[in-house]
């Protein structure tokens, strides 16, 4: 299966959206529509540096340094956990914590505090993970690290 809903409870994609798993990614078809693909780790970088990172940031692994993520979460605690740090969404991402689905014991977890979105990228190191963004309720900073491929996370598409 390549998505799911948190919970496995379908009204939580009318505001959080689907969670996919990176094999999902890779086959665009399945989500994006005509016009629109995934990111891939390099368009995210590009999108950190428009936000106001620095150049010789954008490759790091969990940067706390960079306060950025507020820019792209959606404001108050409607549906962020509080205290939604430095949320300003001035560029009307209005990213949302759908949480995640975890890939060994298939829980779901964070829905109100964390934000993680796949890239089409695979981590270089290992083939069973792939490069993902992720933001928190109570922190500033957006986070690149990776993760197995078959946990589920959310996906912004970008047009083509």
């Amino acid at each position: 299966k390549y998505w799911f809903a948190y919970n496995d409870n379908i009204a939580n994609i009318q505001t959080f959206g689907r969670l996919y798993t990176w094999y999902a990614v890779t086959d665009a078809t399945k989500i994006s529509p005509h016009g629109w693909h995934v990111p891939d780790d390099n368009e995210w970088m590009i999108l950190q540096f428009m936000l106001g990172m620095n150049f010789s940031e954008l490759d790091l692994e969990c940067d706390v340094n960079n306060i950025v993520a507020g820019k792209l979460k959606e404001t108050g605690v409607s549906h962020w956990f509080y205290p939604n740090t430095g949320a300003t969404d001035e560029y009307f991402f209005k990213a949302l914590p759908a949480g995640y689905r975890r890939r060994f014991d298939k829980n779901f977890e964070y829905k109100g505090e964390y934000a993680c979105f796949w890239t089409k990228t695979e981590w270089e190191y290992d083939y069973d993970y792939a490069i993902y963004r992720h933001l928190y309720n109570n922190q500033e900073y957006i986070c690149r690290t990776h993760n197995f491929k078959n946990y589920g996370f959310s996906v912004r598409c970008i047009k083509d």
